[in-house]
């Protein structure tokens, strides 16, 4: 029975030379590796268990026994290394290596009775119990490499094994240029360009406004019972607390218990309760 997960001919011809290694004692697979292969696809597509794959594709032990193997020795990775080398040509790019990459990372929350990596929080505050996937793509959005992590994993680490990985399939022979969020410090992002030779660059999160000196704007005072008259302010600080009221309003609208922290834009008395709006 044939599956719209499985592999056509053609897929077929251009992935068989990346999977099939020829062994010092002979061929390493059956002559069923490509019905293996087939079975991951399928697994990959619907999201089934292992053990519920359907009987065409073999004993469900063999499918996740080569699948193991592959992922662990870095056959996977070579072989979208390539996949990605063909598709840059293909879309008529003049080199198969990119010069530039962007690692990103997501959290992927996961149920409580996961594997051991599901079972690691991690996460804003160490709320999420799940994993963390980390992608890196090039200018064509098309990905060069991924991993996924427990959700504990610091931003900094998670970016190293990624990079780790463009090193070892040999998508760095080009780079230059790596972007990056700004979960990793100036002082980590320089260590991580000395050590891999290519400039780490944090993007993303606007920065704070500046007046004309370039010094930052600060908020208004969070000191209880300090007054927060409107009257006689600067214009910068005007600015400034417009933004920060656009900005958060948005995500807590009405709070009326928030005196005498500057959480949200209902700015309270802390004595009086006068709410300023």
């Amino acid at each position: 029975m044939a599956y719209a997960s499985d592999l056509s001919n053609e897929q077929w011809d251009l992935l068989e030379p990346l999977l099939v290694t020829p062994g010092k004692r002979g061929p390493r697979f059956g002559a069923d590796l490509r019905r293996v292969v087939d079975g991951m696809l399928y697994i990959a597509h619907t999201g089934c268990q292992w053990r519920f794959l359907p009987a065409e594709f073999g004993p469900w032990t063999r499918v996740w026994s080569q699948f193991r193997r592959w992922s662990r020795n870095g056959t996977w990775a070579l072989v979208l290394a390539e996949l990605h080398a063909q598709a840059r040509l293909a879309l008529g790019r003049m080199q198969a290596k990119p010069s530039m990459v962007v690692i990103d990372t997501h959290l992927a929350r996961g149920a409580s009775n996961g594997g051991v990596t599901l079972h690691r929080r991690g996460g804003p505050y160490g709320y999420t119990n799940g994993a963390k996937r980390i992608v890196a793509v090039d200018a064509t959005g098309l990905p060069l490499a991924g991993r996924v992590v427990s959700a504990s994993t610091p931003e900094p680490e998670a970016v190293e094994l990624l990079l780790a990985d463009l090193a070892a399939s040999g998508q760095n022979e080009r780079l230059e240029l790596v972007f990056i969020d700004r979960g990793t410090s100036k002082r980590r992002a320089r260590q991580l360009s000395a050590t891999h030779d290519c400039d780490v660059r944090r993007v993303g999160w606007d920065e704070p406004p500046r007046d004309d000196k370039g010094q930052r704007i600060s908020g208004p005072s969070c000191t209880p019972g300090a007054s927060r008259s409107h009257t006689g302010s600067s214009g910068a600080s005007a600015a400034w607390r417009a933004r920060s009221r656009t900005r958060v309003v948005q995500q807590a609208p009405g709070c009326r218990w928030c005196a005498p922290h500057w959480c949200c834009g209902h700015w309270r008395r802390s004595a009086t309760r006068t709410s300023w709006r």
